[in-house]
């Protein structure tokens, strides 16, 4: 990573190459910018931030939109308003040679409220938070990397070891042998042979080791966002601007947007974040937003005449359960396991493994859009429990 640092002298190195320009034009053009390259001040709207610029992708070229303002001048009060908003200020070519003239402006207030609320939407999934937990109990999978740089160092032992021997036997050598000469350019050149060799494996260690200190790194990264994750609701509403903006850009790849409105009124597209989690029935990266805007409703029901009451008598046979359902349901399995061995599992994980024995189930209505999608399996030591339950419940 490189940072700019401030520099009052300039290095010359006189000799190396012909000047590009000449003395005078250099000193003029470091004077110049010494008078009109000073950095923007922000003197308005100081907390605020552009919280998702550059994530928000413009649907005609596809470069990052940023943030811009609108200040507005109350006459009668002189005070000023300012109202934020997400363009595209790219004016790349198109395919077809077209220049990029995206113009729709998005208020920022009311675009991160609709990111917020997906987020909301989508870790309020009782199988997201399971999945959740799950991976913040799972261990970095290093062990592959690991062995394979214990092989590159024996490999690299046994080069250096070979060095030595040839260093041995070129030092016993006789200097009267009459092919002493050929015999030392041979040794000579296995030699340097080995040191290549030796070079190539040290540089095959570094590089596996970096791979390994990014791998911890990346994993608790992604489990501290993780555990953002589970409380976002407390946690994010207490952030300022340039916490959140953080955030986001560490959460969030990109965000997609339709050319224009929909029907619903939504914009966004997709949202594509930099780690998968458990959406929509299935693992990935890639959240579809809902293609209906839902409502929850909250009501409060309560009893006008007590003395009245209605009997509803419901048998189970009338029901769309199967003959497995009706023995045991999800979460007196889940009880069962929680109870005797402490596992909480998912009904994922039973479902994987009632189909494993070949438990009918119903037909599964939230299916994953895309046929190749991913899904978390059940560890052996839970799928033990689970069907420890199942022949406890009598259907096995």
């Amino acid at each position: 990573m490189y940072r700019r640092v401030q520099q009052e002298e300039f290095l010359l190195a006189d000799g190396i190459h012909d000047a590009i320009i000449d003395m005078d034009t250099w000193e003029a053009a470091r004077m110049k910018r010494e008078k009109t390259g000073v950095k923007w001040v922000k003197t308005h709207s100081l907390d605020h931030e552009h919280i998702l610029s550059g994530i928000i992708k413009c649907p005609q070229c596809g470069g990052g939109m940023t943030g811009t303002v609108r200040r507005r001048k109350n006459k009668s009060t002189g005070e000023y308003t300012d109202t934020f908003f997400y363009r595209c200020h790219h004016r790349k070519n198109l395919e077809d040679g077209r220049i990029c003239d995206y113009k729709p402006a998005l208020n920022q207030e009311a675009f991160n409220a609709e990111v917020v609320n997906f987020i909301r939407y989508m870790i309020s999934n009782d199988e997201f938070r399971e999945y959740v937990q799950d991976k913040l109990g799972e261990k970095v999978g290093v062990s592959a990397l690991e062995t394979e740089r214990e092989q590159l160092r024996g490999q690299l032992q046994q080069v250096q070891g070979a060095k030595t021997k040839l260093l041995q036997m070129m030092d016993r050598m006789d200097v009267n042998d009459k092919h002493y000469d050929q015999k030392f350019q041979d040794m000579q050149d296995r030699l340097d042979n080995l040191y290549d060799r030796i070079s190539g494996l040290e540089e095959a260690i570094e590089e596996t080791s970096a791979k390994i200190t990014a791998s911890y790194e990346n994993q608790i990264n992604t489990k501290e966002l993780y555990k953002i994750l589970l409380d976002y609701d407390n946690i994010y509403e207490k952030m300022m601007d340039a916490e959140k903006k953080e955030f986001m850009g560490t959460l969030i790849e990109s965000i997609e947007l339709y050319p224009e409105r929909t029907d619903t009124g939504r914009i966004i597209r997709r949202i594509i974040l930099t780690f998968p989690v458990y959406y929509d029935g299935h693992e990935s990266r890639e959240m579809w937003l809902p293609e209906e805007n839902t409502v929850e409703t909250v009501c409060l029901l309560s009893k006008l005449c007590s003395k009245h009451h209605i009997e509803v008598e419901l048998h189970m046979d009338e029901m769309d359960v199967t003959a497995a359902e009706k023995k045991a349901t999800y979460e007196e399995i889940k009880a069962y396991v929680l109870e005797h061995s402490g596992f909480k599992v998912s009904n994922l994980y039973i479902a994987q493994v009632k189909q494993k024995y070949g438990i009918i189930e119903r037909e599964c209505y939230n299916k994953p859009k895309s046929e190749d999608s991913r899904q978390p399996k059940c560890p052996p030591e839970k799928e033990a429990t689970i069907t420890e339950a199942l022949k406890y419940f009598k259907m096995l």
